[in-house]
């Protein structure tokens, strides 16, 4: 419940394939960024990559976070601010969906690193927990 309160997601760990010597669940936290736009991207590739990594990974062509970077910029410029803003909070919820269905998960940990980023994950949490009402309520 307490790890609910500060923004994790949690899922039962008892379905885990892996487990450790005293027999109980072994699991992961996974952890999601949720870029607000080109910059935030390009934060996080320089906080996974390194500075001396990080350059090349924004220039190439091919390199997927280059491609995020600019899918985020190309968005940003394209949609009204409202569409945009839904867009990133779809992002940040198919990120929590696909740290979730990992089957060593046993949650996920949003690091946003602005405000927008910290209202988006507000957002999802205040949904999930709306959810989650409504399953036990069902």
């Amino acid at each position: 419940e307490n790890a609910k309160m500060r923004g994790l997601l949690s899922v039962p760990s008892s379905s885990s394939q892996f487990s450790n010597s005293d027999n109980s669940s072994a699991s992961l936290v996974i952890g999601a960024c949720s870029p607000a736009n080109r910059k935030d991207v390009e934060f996080w590739a320089k906080l996974a990559y390194g500075e001396d990594q990080f350059v090349d990974i924004l220039s190439s062509t091919s390199s997927p976070i280059a491609k995020l970077a600019r899918e985020y910029e190309q968005k940003e410029n394209e949609m009204t601010t409202a569409l945009y803003r839904d867009w990133i909070f779809e992002r940040c919820e198919l990120s929590a969906v696909s740290a979730l269905g990992h089957p060593a998960s046993a949650g996920v940990h949003f690091m946003p690193v602005t405000r927008i980023g910290y209202d988006i994950v507000k957002h999802l949490a205040r949904r999930t927990r709306e959810m989650e009402t409504m399953e036990e309520n069902a």
